[in-house]
């Protein structure tokens, strides 16, 4: 990869037309169109690429579950290099089964031939629903590596990434940002896995049970401040056992009349905080948040709870 006119040559041991190449500029909004040019078989190069950071996915259009399955990998582009893509000898077989309420387990013989019955609306209902369902994906983040492989997972749950490249090493397993799942725990068999971190071994033929939290909770309320409301006031949930997942903090302002809404939330164990003229806070530093944490007001969101609390401003 390298500035225009420079080139990029990715190496992968399935045929060409098994994977496809695309390259981002930032958090993948941005898509680069590079000159592509198959130079021999499974050996593709990419020019006419920009020098700076760039994301290299690399998508496998041959999964056996017949799902999407992509490896990505952030690259920073100041010369030509090769990237090869193909399997290392220390592949694993991974796949497995998200638990949500989203996801429904295939029918059994008998409910299917139920189905099968020309009995009307609900058959039909239940088409329209499956077929409305958004692809979710389910990605493994490396640790030591940063990068990433992730597998569109099916409306049973389901997810596979059989005959793509799957590296044994430590990894992190989330959902993107922009959907409303999260991951709270993870069982397998032959690994050792720590809330969302799971150690693959080379070789391993490994089934994973993923248990999801679903964001379907809503607060309100109003900022008050010696009983009366405040505009403006940056309302803030912290999670009590925060961790590093940002994706359990929500912030909101309060209108004109002191209310504010937040949805939608994950379940879960909370602080409230409301902040007068806390906009210009370094919030998500820890030692300037456990400023105002002792004076936070607890929450415990149920799934799919509706609470209405005022937050008290400080």
């Amino acid at each position: 990869v390298s500035h225009e006119g420079g080139e990029e040559t990715a190496t992968q041991e399935d045929s060409p037309a098994a994977f496809l190449l695309s390259l981002h500029i930032g958090d993948y909004t941005d898509q680069i169109e590079p000159v592509r040019n198959e130079i021999a078989p499974g050996v593709i190069e990419l020019s006419k690429i920009p020098s700076g950071e760039v994301n290299l996915v690399a998508m496998s259009l041959t999964s056996q579950a017949g799902n999407e399955v992509s490896r990505s990998k952030e690259l920073r582009v100041s010369g030509d290099t090769d990237i090869d893509l193909s399997a290392p000898g220390d592949s694993a077989n991974v796949s497995g089964v998200v638990l949500a309420s989203q996801f429904h387990p295939a029918p059994t013989n008998a409910e299917q031939a139920s189905a099968d019955q020309p009995s009307g609306g609900r058959a039909a209902l239940i088409r329209v629903i499956e077929e409305a369902s958004p692809n979710v994906t389910i990605t493994f983040r490396s640790i030591k590596t940063g990068e990433s492989y992730s597998a569109t997972v099916s409306s049973e749950g389901k997810f596979s990434f059989a005959g793509s490249t799957f590296p044994a090493g430590s990894y992190e397993v989330e959902f993107p940002a922009q959907t409303s799942l999260r991951v709270v725990s993870l069982e397998a068999t032959g690994a050792t896995a720590s809330g969302r971190t799971i150690d693959i071994s080379a070789g391993l033929s490994l089934n994973l049970v993923v248990h999801a939290a679903e964001a379907n909770c809503t607060l309100s309320g109003f900022a008050l401040k010696n009983g009366k409301p405040v505009a403006g006031a940056m309302v803030l949930l912290v999670p009590q056992d925060p961790g590093h997942d940002m994706s359990l903090y929500h912030r909101d302002q309060s209108d004109s009349d002191g209310s504010f809404s937040m949805s939608p939330l994950f379940p879960g164990r909370y602080l409230l905080l409301a902040i007068e003229n806390g906009w210009d806070l370094e919030w998500a530093d820890p030692a300037i948040l456990f400023r105002y944490l002792p004076n936070g007001q607890p929450v415990d969101l149920a799934p799919a709870a509706s609470l209405s609390l005022n937050a008290k401003v400080q």
